[in-house]
């Protein structure tokens, strides 16, 4: 059985600013945001008295946000303003449109599959597939020069703890293919994590070193703008901006005993070659050699004993196998004790290893 899917593959870029081609009528969703607001502000820097731009939200717009329109617009002579609206509400997506659609709204939440609840699957969802929905029967109404959705790369590559954020942008992904086979403007970018902005960067430091530790990296702001407005006017429907290490990322992918992402191979490939996995010593030939290998771990059982309180043990094996899990799959952050290792990116080997003891690092280190 083949299945299908889409594939990273380089894409060379034209950054050279062409103010003609943001000449005229647009409208920012998610506009009161912070790169809505830089979105915003290249547009009207590289147009000027050409442009002119409105700024929706959901919620009224507040002083911070009427003082930032007010200013962008007497700094660079573009009509600038702000606006509420839902869009994924057909009769304010009808109001707001303009030809020129950059569609920002969204909504990011952190949940595995086994976790997150049907609302919470739906508000995530909302913004992005109801409101391009709704936007493209906007835009259908009148003149459609531009309609741009800010997607995310975690619809193309999937992410275990944001689940229902990956789902909805790979609808947007899917829907900007639509649009273009019905002859009607559209491009979705994927987008990495961006740098100092976006949505995800309110998870703090934490979040950001675990996406470092990945080998990805982050989406520089102003060369991320140029690269968008050169996206806007080129002939991809799908364009991922995701800055990466690619052989580091391959290299954690192996250490964990896990291949790349179908959608990254080539780019793995075509990067410096990764270190084989060591989980198992490279001179185990037979079976009897792996079963001594998992032979209870005695010493690890003995620790336990010598704690004082049930409590106490608990909170040892519990340290101890989040320990071992950082070790097995290379990632670096906080493990729910009470995810299913299903959901952890744990493999049957890693189970093994875990069954027979939390410090599968030593283990394989005694016997190698």
């Amino acid at each position: 059985r083949r299945r299908c899917g889409p594939a990273l593959a380089r894409l060379a870029v034209a950054t050279d600013a062409d103010a003609g081609a943001l000449a005229g009528d647009h409208v920012v969703t998610g506009g009161a945001g912070g790169l809505g607001r830089a979105w915003a502000a290249h547009v009207a820097r590289a147009a000027g008295a050409n442009a002119s731009l409105v700024l929706a939200g959901r919620r009224r717009p507040d002083r911070d946000l009427l003082d930032f329109a007010a200013s962008l617009a007497d700094e660079t002579g573009a009509a600038v303003a702000a606006a509420s609206g839902d869009c994924a509400s057909r009769a304010d997506a009808a109001r707001l449109a303009r030809p020129h659609v950059w569609h920002l709204a969204g909504v990011v939440g952190s949940a595995s599959v086994a976790a997150v609840a049907w609302r919470e699957f739906d508000d995530v969802c909302r913004p992005k597939v109801a409101g391009s929905l709704c936007l493209d029967a906007a835009s259908r109404a009148g003149p459609s020069a531009t309609f741009v959705m800010f997607s995310s790369v975690y619809g193309v590559m999937a992410s275990r703890d944001l689940c229902h954020y990956a789902a909805a942008n790979a609808f947007q992904d899917g829907f900007a293919r639509c649009r273009r086979a019905a002859g009607a403007p559209a491009t979705a970018v994927a987008w990495g994590t961006w740098a100092g902005a976006g949505m995800a960067h309110r998870f703090g430091a934490a979040f950001e070193a675990r996406v470092l530790a990945t080998g990805l990296r982050f989406v520089p702001l102003d060369a991320g703008l140029a690269v968008l407005a050169a996206l806007a006017r080129g002939p991809a429907a799908n364009a991922a901006v995701l800055p990466a290490d690619w052989a580091l990322y391959g290299a954690r992918r192996a250490a964990a005993r896990l291949p790349p992402r179908a959608v990254a191979r080539g780019l793995v490939a075509a990067a410096a070659p990764a270190p084989e996995p060591r989980l198992l010593p490279r001179s185990f030939q037979s079976a009897p050699e792996l079963r001594k290998m998992l032979q209870p771990d005695t010493a690890f059982a003995r620790d336990v004993g010598r704690c004082a309180t049930p409590a106490q043990g608990l909170e040892y094996v519990s340290g101890r196998v989040r320990g071992a899990l950082r070790e097995l799959t290379g990632d670096e952050g906080d493990w729910d004790g009470a995810a299913p290792l299903a959901t952890l990116g744990v493999t049957s080997l890693h189970a093994c290893l875990l069954y027979t003891s939390p410090s599968p690092r030593d283990k394989r280190q005694s016997r190698m």
